[in-house]
């Protein structure tokens, strides 16, 4: 990249409050129309004893006692513009999902669910706890690369 390219990108992307790497996700982001191309997600299996309100209150710690897990990008006259989310924290699901007919494809769709909660102008991380049984939960985390990679 030239030196005239990187001085626009650095420009830019500390007028929108973001790293380069964050202003270019962000830009692949608005190419991608909406698709979670630059969210990642993962699913834990959790077996034993577990207290799904405890986790979902943990997560909604961590994320209260991080800028870094708080922050949306929202879009200002064509540009990023990056915040921190105020009250309107994410905080981790709980759902039973011990007596659904179908809960493999019940945590597939909770895990959809979960991806598409993150989105530039939305909280970039979310989470959910699924009970499966009375000793098998399942966790479901997504962030955006926002937040992850760059």
């Amino acid at each position: 990249m030239s030196t005239a390219a990187q001085a626009w990108y650095d420009a830019a992307a500390d007028r929108a409050g973001l790293t380069r790497r964050q202003l270019l996700v962000w830009a692949g982001d608005r190419v991608a129309g909406g698709l979670p191309v630059f969210v990642e997600a993962a699913r834990w299996y959790l077996d034993g004893p577990l207290d799904p309100d405890g986790l979902a209150r943990a997560f909604a710690a961590a994320v209260a006692s991080a800028d870094a897990l708080r922050m949306t990008v929202d879009e200002k006259e064509g540009w990023p513009m990056c915040r921190a989310l105020g009250g309107d924290l994410p905080e981790a699901a709980v759902v039973d999902l011990a007596r659904h007919a179908w809960p493999r494809r019940a945590v597939d769709e909770l895990g959809e669910a979960v991806v598409a909660a993150c989105a530039p102008g939305r909280a970039l991380l979310a989470a959910a706890v699924a009970r499966l049984g009375t000793d098998r939960h399942v966790l479901v985390l997504a962030q955006h690369q926002m937040v992850s990679d760059a």
